[in-house]
């Protein structure tokens, strides 16, 4: 019984993480740090840890394609949500918004 509880050992000293840093972005800036921590599937804090130390923070093609047809889902339940709420179909600019979205969003898939 003991074994199973040695399986755990403490970090050294050196390896816990001790200091925190304060960092002002403008917004854009951390809009912009956020959305490339989500494609890649990390934390803020683990997506700049990484950009800082010259670490590795590959997206995955999976990840994007799934982040970017989320994006498209949340259109196409935007319109659904109006067309219940006026009983008419959405107009013309909404139809277009939404094919727009899906090429937008199938454009950077292919990036």
């Amino acid at each position: 019984m003991k074994e199973l509880f040695m399986t755990f050992k403490k970090r050294p000293v050196e390896q816990i993480r001790a200091k925190k840093v304060a960092i002002a972005f403008l917004l854009e800036e951390y809009q912009r740090i956020v959305e490339l921590a989500r494609v890649r599937d990390l934390t803020v804090t683990e997506y700049i840890r990484r950009a800082a130390l010259g670490r590795k923070a590959d997206v995955t093609y999976e990840n994007q394609i799934i982040l970017e047809l989320r994006e498209v889902l949340e259109v196409i339940r935007l319109l659904h949500k109006m067309i219940r709420e006026t009983g008419s179909p959405p107009p013309e600019a909404a139809m277009r918004l939404v094919f727009d979205h899906v090429i937008d969003a199938m454009l950077r898939i292919e990036k």
